[in-house]
């Protein structure tokens, strides 16, 4: 009896934690488009920029951009977009 009631309230438990997290996903503000159009204006800034100082850790960045986007982690993504841009010294709002 006592298991049953460990393993009733460890799957409720779960379940409230599974409910939880999916209003975030569904808040969530990024998308394909947007992830698309942050990973253009990088690889401009990084064609323009080639002899800034934190270009390799820009590109690096770029590429962790590039990762979460194909795999769905869109906010993630532009983030990681937004943190090469800063290492560049680009002002996001400068491009669009």
């Amino acid at each position: 009896m006592r298991l049953l009631t460990l393993t009733t309230f460890a799957a409720a438990l779960c379940a409230s934690v599974a409910l939880v997290s999916l209003p975030a996903s569904a808040q969530q503000t990024a998308n394909l488009s947007s992830c698309i159009k942050i990973a253009d204006q990088v690889q401009h800034a990084l064609a323009a920029n080639p002899q800034a100082p934190n270009h390799e850790a820009a590109t690096r960045e770029q590429l962790t951009g590039r990762g979460f986007c194909a795999n769905g982690f869109y906010s993630r993504g532009v983030a990681s977009y937004e943190q090469a841009l800063k290492f560049l010294g680009v002002d996001k709002s400068s491009l669009e």
